[in-house]
């Protein structure tokens, strides 16, 4: 009834019917539900308040998680990283583990970057801590743009710090590319092995050019050139004198 009666406006009214439920029919997820479809209705502000009403903190993650998609969603980008922030981790006690966090701003990126708000989507990426968790958003910002443009898209990808993080966005965005850009593809797929490892790119190599990635099984799976044994090696020259 609580979430019926937000998703209908009365969101005021859904707040105290789930705050009025007893604990023991888990009024936390009922507040939760209330919370996103408060969101739903475009009021942010009070269903930022109402998720942080909700004192389970797994629980309010996800809430706040939610409010921060919506308000990204609609636009707001400033608020829904406001409330990305705001996630306490669930670690207690150390801060560099701001999963939930970093979850939340990328989802956030990943709205901004599909609205065609690229600017916005590769700041709020860039400003993710955790530099793998940074990587994969920004290579998700740059597989977005791609759709639209894969100059940015190259540009976001070739900037992401660590060859390796910056090989799999380069294999990303060349296995996602259109017929008419398999020139580039290519160059992204050699620049990825040249970055990273050789495993990498190989998905981006079976879409784009299969026969070159047959060549490059075989040569991987043929026999090892034997050995020369060290005694038919001649040392007559006078070059390798001692």
């Amino acid at each position: 009834m609580a979430a019926a009666d937000a998703g209908a406006g009365n969101c005021n009214r859904a707040e105290q019917i789930a705050q009025s439920i007893p604990k023991a029919h888990e009024p936390r997820r009922n507040l939760a539900g209330v919370a996103k479809a408060t969101a739903g209705e475009r009021d942010h502000d009070l269903a930022e308040r109402i998720a942080r009403s909700i004192t389970a903190d797994h629980v309010q993650t996800q809430a706040l998680a939610a409010m921060a998609a919506a308000a990204a969603g609609a636009g707001d980008y400033d608020q829904a990283e406001q409330i990305a922030r705001s996630i306490p981790s669930l670690y207690k006690g150390d801060v560099s583990l701001l999963v939930e966090q970093d979850t939340a701003l990328a989802a956030v990126a990943a709205v901004a970057a599909g609205a065609g708000d690229y600017d916005q989507a590769e700041q709020i990426a860039r400003s993710i801590l955790n530099v793998d968790e940074q990587a994969k958003a920004l290579a998700a910002v740059a597989m977005v743009a791609g759709r639209h443009g894969y100059d940015r898209a190259e540009q976001i990808a070739r900037s992401i710090p660590g060859p390796s993080r910056q090989a799999k966005a380069l294999a990303a965005i060349a296995a996602a590319a259109e017929p008419s850009e398999m020139v580039r593809a290519r160059s992204w797929v050699v620049d990825a092995l040249a970055a990273g490892r050789w495993t990498i790119p190989l998905a981006a190599l079976a879409r784009i050019d299969p026969m070159a990635l047959s060549v490059f099984a075989d040569e991987l799976t043929a026999p090892a050139t034997p050995a020369v044994p060290t005694g038919a090696l001649s040392y007559s020259d006078s070059s390798y004198s001692w």
